[in-house]
C-alpha cells in the first residue's frame, strides 16, 4: 500500500510543478526504462527466493531482503511508472477503466480473504516448495488471487456501493446541519 502513496504522491507533484516538461515524445525512453527496473526487480526478487530455496530455508535472513527489495527502488520506479502512464496516448476503455477500478480493491479490501483463505489454505506454500512446479504454482496462486479479489470488488462497487451512496446523500444535509451547530457552539465556548 506504500508503494502506491508514493506512486500519488510522486505523479501529484510531477503534474503539479513539471507539466509542461513532461513531453509525450519521450514516452518510449520511459517505457524501456520502466520494462528494464520492472525485469530487474523481479530477476532481483526471485533470485533471493531461489537462493532461500536452494540453501533450503525459506524463511532464512537471505530472504528477508526480498521482501524489501522493491521499496528501496520505490521511488525511481514510481517517477518512472508515473512519466510513462503520463506520455502514453490513450484512448478511452470501458473494460480498462473498469479493471483499473477493482484493482485497488485487491491490494486494499479483501486482506482477510487473500491471506487467511487464498495464501493459506487454499494455496498453502509450504506444500509446493520442494516441487518442480513451484513457478507455476506461484503464477496459478497470483492470478487467482487477482480474479477473485477483483470479482468481489466489481461485485461489492456494483450492488453495495450503489446503497450506501444513496445513504449518504439522504443524509449528508442533516449531518451537515449538525456538524455546523458544533462547530458553532464550540467557538461560542472559546469565543471565536
Amino acid at each position: 500500500m506504500m508503494f502506491f502513496l508514493v506512486v500519488y504522491s510522486i505523479g501529484g507533484y510531477l503534474r503539479l510543478h513539471y507539466q509542461d516538461k513532461i513531453k509525450s515524445i519521450y514516452h518510449t525512453k520511459y517505457r524501456n526504462i520502466l520494462i528494464a527496473a520492472l525485469i530487474l526487480i523481479l530477476l532481483g526478487k526471485g533470485a533471493l527466493e531461489m537462493l532461500g530455496v536452494i540453501l533450503n530455508k525459506p524463511n532464512a535472513i537471505i530472504t528477508k531482503p526480498s521482501l524489501y527489495f522493491g521499496e528501496v527502488v520505490g521511488i525511481p520506479l514510481a517517477t518512472i511508472m508515473f512519466l510513462t502512464f503520463a506520455t502514453m496516448k490513450m484512448r478511452y476503455n470501458k473494460y480498462i477503466n473498469m479493471l483499473a477500478e477493482t484493482v485497488l480493491g485487491v491490494l486494499n479490501d479483501n486482506e482477510l480473504f487473500t491471506q487467511t483463505i487464498i495464501w493459506d489454505h487454499i494455496f498453502p506454500n509450504l506444500n509446493y516448495i520442494t516441487s518442480d512446479y513451484y513457478l507455476l504454482f506461484w503464477a496459478v496462486k497470483i492470478l487467482g488471487v487477482f480474479i477473485v479479489c477483483s470479482a468481489i470488488d466489481f461485485l461489492r462497487g456494483k450492488y453495495i456501493e450503489p446503497h450506501i451512496e444513496r445513504f449518504i446523500d439522504r443524509h449528508f444535509d442533516s449531518w451537515l446541519g449538525y456538524w455546523n451547530r458544533i462547530v458553532l457552539k464550540a467557538r461560542a465556548v472559546i469565543h471565536i
